[in-house]
């Protein structure tokens, strides 16, 4: 499980956690991705990727997943 949210939150979350005897860690990211905290750079990241548009693969991808 990931949790994320303001430094001093998780402190206190991952604290809470050990003590309990849970087995934490501290994930090394500068941002935390898919939470509220990347809403401020909504805009800008929509207008970096604009012209970005998809393709076909140029590297075959072979997968042992049904």
């Amino acid at each position: 499980m990931v949790i994320a949210g303001d430094a001093e939150a998780l402190d206190e979350a991952l604290a809470a956690l050990e003590a309990d005897g849970v087995r934490v860690r501290r994930v090394a990211v500068d941002y935390a991705s898919h939470t509220r905290h990347v809403e401020a750079i909504e805009d800008a990241l929509g207008e970096a990727f604009a012209d970005i548009r998809s393709q076909a693969p140029l590297v075959p991808f072979f997968s042992t997943v049904t």
